[in-house]
């Protein structure tokens, strides 16, 4: 493949989620988390999510030809969207282990945000690399507006409900919102408004959280 093209969808493929990465961020104002920290969660957190997740789904879709389920059915957008938000918790969850600067509840919700936008950023270079050159602007603007924002609040939720002791309510949550993405992405293609909308209901709901956690100042136990 051209080495040119390569380049640029590795570039244009971070540029949506740094821009997303830096929003989220500044809901951490009071103690902000150190940027070598926010860059292991990004790089690391997000291969070893987009790794797993994808060594998962490729067995899945195995078993999922054997029993003659659809990938792309309603069964088949669950379980997908349970398995890659389980493998952004797990990574983060991993990386998090005797962390000293995990000290208080919104540090899960950035943490966690930081990996999703780390396996955002892994998907979107796949996804421009498989396209069109011509093709790539579109398709930074739709994942900006799209998947790269959806992963961002997906795993936002997981460690909302995480810091407050609720992980599989975060991770039903998220997974419900993967799935509902996705469907309307395939349902109305070529209609990016409408799975636009449950994105921007989403993000309103996730800021709540966002104002919610901070009113709380128990330490996160990692």
């Amino acid at each position: 493949m051209d080495i040119a093209k390569l380049a640029v969808a590795a570039a244009f493929g971070l540029l949506p989620t740094l821009i997303w990465l830096l929003f989220f961020l500044r809901e951490d104002a009071g103690r902000p988390e150190p940027g070598k920290e926010i860059l292991k969660f990004f790089l690391i957190g997000g291969f070893m999510a987009a790794a797993s997740a994808i060594l998962v789904e490729f067995w899945l879709k195995g078993v999922f030809a054997d029993y003659k389920i659809a990938y792309f059915s309603v069964l088949g957008l669950l379980v997908f969207a349970f398995v890659e938000e389980t493998a952004k918790f797990l990574s983060a969850r991993i990386l998090l282990r005797k962390d000293p600067y995990f000290d208080e509840p919104i540090d899960a919700m950035i943490y966690l945000i930081t990996v999703g936008l780390g396996f955002a950023a892994i998907e979107n270079f796949f996804e421009l690399a498989g396209s069109a050159f011509s093709a790539i602007p579109e398709l930074v603007i739709l994942r900006f507006i799209g998947a790269t924002l959806l992963h961002a609040l997906s795993s936002g939720f997981v460690g909302y409900y995480w810091a407050r002791g609720r992980t599989m309510r975060g991770l039903l949550v998220a997974t419900l919102l993967h799935t509902a993405f996705n469907w309307m992405v395939l349902g109305f293609p070529g209609l990016p408004v409408y799975p636009s909308i449950i994105l921007v209901i989403a993000a309103i709901f996730l800021l709540r959280d966002f104002d919610i956690i901070k009113t709380i100042k128990e330490k996160v136990i990692a």
